[in-house]
């Protein structure tokens, strides 16, 4: 095989790797875009049945989807972090990832079920414990108010509250904190005392204008809420 004979085949192999070049780079392009192509899924939904992190939910037309949310972005109402523990039966959520034919693929889920949130809340002070206590509204519905080192107390001339020792049960006080619906409870910025009379007339007011005979003290909060 003479010189130029090598140049002519080696000149050949190239051009050939050359050409089947591009071909390979589209199979894997084709490959990708097809995954990319998996239709995109948007949906209000309400959780029917939990099974680790994949859920089973209706639409409002009762139609049902299967969600894996094993590598979803969850989220509260307001947007702020939750977790797959959090999410129960019945619980409204928005779904948004892609449609595998048989599941949808969740990238984020956001649970409008459940927040956090800064608010009063007024009742009577029941099971106090080292750092909580039990509230319950003149609604009837029962909260654990958890306080930190940093909650303030509170209270009037007829009756002073400077630390939780002082509570006694059915003493109605006003909570201002975070509350978590998640959870049900509220974590204290301040309590205030405005009666230890579970019978005087001030204990019988309604929640709405109970908050219109207190002063609070000032207390410095985020409106934040998740």
């Amino acid at each position: 095989m003479n010189k130029s004979t090598k140049k002519l085949i080696t000149a050949g192999l190239t051009l050939t790797s050359l050409a089947m070049a591009p071909m390979a780079f589209a199979e894997s392009n084709t490959t990708t875009d097809t995954t990319a192509k998996l239709p995109k899924f948007v949906k209000q939904l309400t959780v029917s049945a939990i099974n680790g992190n994949t859920l089973t939910t209706t639409d409002k037309d009762g139609k049902s989807y299967t969600i894996d949310i094993s590598g979803a972005d969850l989220q509260r109402k307001y947007k702020g972090t939750s977790v797959a523990s959090e999410i129960s039966v019945s619980d409204k959520i928005i779904v948004k990832g892609q449609d595998n034919g048989s599941t949808i693929v969740a990238q984020s889920v956001r649970d409008m079920s459940i927040h956090q949130k800064f608010g009063k809340t007024s009742g009577k002070v029941s099971n106090i414990g080292v750092s909580s206590f039990t509230l319950t509204t003149p609604k009837n519905v029962t909260i654990t108010v958890n306080t930190t080192a940093t909650t303030k107390f509170s209270g009037t001339k007829a009756h002073p509250l400077a630390t939780l020792i002082d509570l006694k049960d059915g003493d109605q006080v006003m909570i201002n904190g975070l509350k978590d619906n998640a959870t049900n409870t509220e974590t204290a910025n301040s309590v205030h005392l405005f009666t230890n009379n579970a019978n005087s007339s001030k204990a019988k007011l309604s929640e709405k204008n109970q908050g219109k005979h207190l002063k609070f003290p000032k207390t410095t909060l985020t409106t934040k809420v998740q």
